[in-house]
This record gives C-alpha cells, sequence and structure tokens, in this order.
C-alpha cells in the first residue's frame, strides 16, 4: 500500500523538492548523491541521497516548525492523542534529557526509578536536579528488574511531601513504562498518586511505542495520564535508527520550556531521512498497525509455546502478573532463561550468533531477550526455535542446572546520594582507588552493568559494601559495563573531598 500524498506530508514535501530540479548550491556536500561515492551510492541506492536535503524553502524547519514538518508532527499528535508531538533525531535520549530539563532545576528534586536509562543521569547533570530513587524489586527466578510498587511510591512521597521544605522541592517523578524486559508498573495508579500530589508525571516509554496501538498490549502512557512521554519509534516500529518521538499534554509541563529544551539540545542539522521514516512510520501504523502487530502477537505467543517445551529452557509469560508491583507485560518480548543449561546469557548468545548466525537482542546473566516485531516471520521463529533447541540438546544433560549459576542478585541496594550527579559531574578533583578499597567512597563515573542498564553507581553516590559485592559477582559472570574508565573495574574514579 502507498500513501496518498497528504498522508505523508514531509515525504511529499521531499519528493515534490527532488522533482522540480533545482541545482543545488548548498548543504549537504554530496549535493544530492552527485558527488558521492560510486561504491557507496550502489550500496545504499541513489534515491537516498537525493532525499538527504537541509532547511530549504518549501521544507520547513525543526527548530521552528510552521509548514511540512509542523504538519507531520500534528498527524503524530493526533495518532496518539497528545496536544503535541515532537520529532527526535538524537533518540529518546534528548527526549529524556529535555523532558527533566523542563521539570526541575538545581536542588529541585525528581523521583526516579532506579531501572531509569543513563540518559537520565545525563538531564539530571544538565539540570543540577537531585535524584531520589525508587528501589526495583528482582524476579527470583529470572533475576531480571521487575516494575515499581505503587504502594510504595505513595508511601514515600506522601511522607516527603508532609516534611517541611523537602516537598515544596518536589517536582515529578520519572518512570520507565515498560524497562528492557517488557515488564510495567501499573502507570494509573501511579498517575492518579501524582495528579493528587500536584506532580509532573514523565515517561521513558522508548521501549512501548506500539502500546497504543492494540489492546493486548499495555496501556500507552498517554491514555495512563503522562504529562511527557518518550517513545524509541526505531525500537519496535519501523522508523530508522536515532528517531524517536516526544508527546506532551496537560498543563504541568510548559511547551514553551520543553520547546526551548530541545531546540537547545538537538541538532541544528536534522537529518530529513531520519524525520521522513518517523512520517513513514506513524502512516504504516495508523493504516495497519493493529493487523500487524495481530500477526506479531501471534508469532511471540507460539515461540514461546515451543520454547517452554525445550529441556532446560523457559520463556517468561503471564506468570510475571504474580508480583504485586507489576501491572502488565509486552507479551512480543521473548525473555528466555537458559541457566537451566548451565550457561550464562552472555554465553547462551555467543553461542547463537557463532554457531546458528542467530543474534538476540541482549543477554544478561541467566537470559536471552529476543525481540518480535513486526519484521518477523514464521521462518524467522522457526530458525530461533531450532536454534534454541539444539543449544540445549548440546548443553543440557538431564538435570536443571540453574541452582549452579555463578551469581543471583536478590535486590538492587537503594543508592546513597551524597551529592548532586551534576556536582559530581563537575568536581575540581578525583582519584582512582582500588574497587576493593573504595567503600565509603564517593563515586565520580557511572557504573552501569548493560544490559539491562540499571546503574550500580552514579556519579555522587556514596560506594557501599553492598555495591563492591555486586560489582564482583557480575565481573566475573562475565557482564559488560558501561561508564567505567577502567573497564576490569579494578579502580573506581573516586572524588577528592
Amino acid at each position: 500500500m502507498k500513501p496518498s500524498p497528504g498522508k505523508v506530508p514531509l515525504i511529499q514535501a521531499l519528493i515534490d523538492y527532488r522533482d522540480k530540479g533545482y541545482r543545488p548550491f548548498h548543504m549537504p556536500g554530496h549535493k544530492q548523491g552527485a558527488g558521492q561515492s560510486r561504491w557507496f551510492k550502489a550500496l545504499l541506492g541513489k534515491e537516498i541521497f537525493t532525499l538527504d536535503l537541509t532547511e530549504l524553502p518549501g521544507l520547513d524547519d525543526l527548530h521552528q516548525p510552521q509548514d511540512v514538518i509542523q504538519k507531520a508532527q500534528r498527524a503524530a499528535a493526533q495518532c496518539f492523542g497528545a496536544e503535541e508531538s515532537y520529532f527526535l533525531i538524537n533518540g529518546s535520549t534528548v527526549g529524556v534529557q529535555a523532558m527533566l530539563l523542563a521539570t526541575a532545576g538545581p536542588e529541585e528534586e525528581v523521583w526516579i526509578t532506579r531501572q531509569a536509562h543513563r540518559s537520565t543521569l545525563a538531564g539530571l547533570i544538565l539540570s543540577g536536579s537531585r535524584p531520589r530513587y525508587l528501589p526495583v524489586p528482582i524476579d527470583p527466578v529470572y533475576q531480571i528488574p521487575l516494575a515499581l510498587s505503587v504502594t510504595e511510591i505513595q508511601k514515600r512521597l506522601e511522607a516527603a511531601l508532609k516534611t517541611p521544605n523537602e516537598g515544596s522541592l518536589v517536582r515529578g517523578l520519572l518512570v520507565v513504562h515498560p524497562n528492557y524486559y517488557g515488564i510495567t508498573s501499573d502507570l494509573s495508579a501511579i498517575r492518579q498518586i501524582t495528579r493528587e500530589q500536584n506532580q509532573v508525571l514523565l515517561v521513558d516509554e522508548a521501549h512501548g511505542p506500539h502500546f497504543y496501538f492494540h489492546e493486548a498490549l499495555p496501556i500507552s502512557a498517554l491514555e495512563a495520564g503522562a504529562d511527557v512521554t518518550v517513545q524509541s519509534w526505531h525500537k519496535v516500529l519501523t522508523s530508522l535508527t536515532q528517531t524517536a518521538l516526544l508527546h506532551r499534554q496537560g498543563v504541568r509541563v510548559s511547551k514553551e520550556r520543553l520547546r526551548r529544551c530541545l531546540m537547545l539540545l538537538q541538532s541544528s542539522s536534522p537529518s530529513y531521512i531520519l524525520m521522513s521514516s518517523l512520517d513513514a512510520a506513524r502512516w504504516q501504523m495508523q493504516e495497519e498497525g493493529r493487523t500487524r502487530l495481530e500477526q506479531t502477537l501471534e508469532l511471540a505467543e507460539k515461540a514461546r509455546e515451543l520454547i517452554n517445551q525445550i529441556h532446560g529452557l523457559s520463556c517468561l509469560g503471564q506468570e510475571v502478573r504474580q508480583f504485586c508491583s507489576v501491572g502488565d507485560w509486552d507479551p512480543t518480548r521473548l525473555v528466555i532463561k537458559v541457566s537451566g543449561l548451565g550457561l550464562t546469557g552472555y554465553q547462551a548468545a555467543d553461542i547463537l550468533r557463532q554457531d546458528y548466525g542467530l543474534q538476540v537482542e541482549m543477554a544478561d546473566n541467566c537470559n536471552l531477550l529476543a525481540l518480535i516485531t513486526l519484521g518477523d516471520d514464521q521462518a524467522a521463529i522457526n530458525d530461533l526455535v531450532e536454534g534454541l533447541k539444539d543449544l540445549a540438546a548440546r548443553w543440557y544433560n538431564g538435570k536443571d542446572k540453574a541452582k549452579n549459576a555463578p551469581w543471583s542478585m536478590k535486590a538492587y541496594p537503594e543508592p546513597e546520594v551524597a551529592l548532586t550527579p551534576r556536582e559530581a559531574f563537575f568536581w575540581s578533583r578525583t582519584r582512582n582507588c582500588f574497587l576493593k578499597e573504595a567503600e565509603g567512597e564517593i563515586s565520580a563515573e557511572l557504573i552501569c552493568p548493560y544490559p539491562p542498564g540499571i546503574p550500580l553507581l552514579s556519579p555522587g553516590e556514596t560506594i557501599t559494601r553492598a555495591v563492591i559485592e555486586i560489582i564482583e559477582e557480575l565481573q566475573a559472570a562475565g557482564a559488560t559495563w558501561q561508564g567505567p574508565a577502567d573497564p576490569t573495574l579494578k579502580k573506581l574514579e573516586v572524588l577528592v573531598l
């Protein structure tokens, strides 16, 4: 199916400009592909270069949209029920940073789930606001982070707001919906709490832009009443990598302030190829999103059923709802526990890639995560299941080896915030300290096992014995890390007080 011209305003404007045949004496330097190397043009196809344009008459300006970009963004807002929607060409990262910067300033507090993406840390550094972290419970079987407890949020927030001086500094709550594993909190209940306490609800919905289009999926952030939400369309929809959308509704976050924050943070030379892919993905989801997601859900459910029949493996399902903090889950995410084979997720992912040509989204100590999206078909599911069958046949010996897994986590330790991330980031003096001797020091760097991307330490946090032990255990299990200056983690960078 091909859209009519009025359905994709930005794409149509690019086509119209190209077809007029203007002789370009403007950026970009490849001049619509004329100067591009032959091999690269052959690799990508010449058409893409003819549409790689810049801010020209008739093509509008992302930072002051009044024409086709405005129309494309309004179409996205209408599609999702937002008051305003903004194209992001620096990924969800820039959206998370912008909504934090628009919500809280120096010394003001934002309550944040500990499983927030590291872009949240950047937003805290930029804004100078102080984080108050909310604990993340752990699934004892799959060893994955679950969701924020509504009861815990209410208890802590009410206590803080009743405290003189402290309550006046709280500006809002940032929730991840869903987390990397597809698990969500009861977002509608959280919205009720923040509304009663007159607090802003910010949602990192990077992994959930498809929720709006099918009733079998969790409720979308806007439907639940979020003030601002950020979605990575490239993660599970069909726009190009690095594209995302930010949606706003209500009066708690200023439209003008949010616009200024995005203008401050986004590139002044936005890619029209990236923006047009958002226009195309929005049109596709409006036209056939539910039908395509129905097929995706059927494929995922069949894969889950078949994987659960393989000895030594299990695939997360409806049973995750038994935990009181869990509001819902995304069935298109296959969380596959492989520790019953005596393997870590890291080892299993390497074997699948090297021996079977299968690349999963991520691995952790116990699991693999495979995403089922609009781009999958039955053949893809067959390949995944057959690869997992053969993997299990090679490693399973009739006895579940999960109990012998090298490491398990009962809970993420709650951080002790000594300084704001901004204060720690700009601290004048730091030094290197052996990990074993770092207890009581204040971290100068981010220490984050990735995946799943939940920080164990952020700048400004006190290093505790519990954190040191978890770092040592994860390092021994083969975890990969983001943030540390020393990738071996024998030493940490700490502040000199």
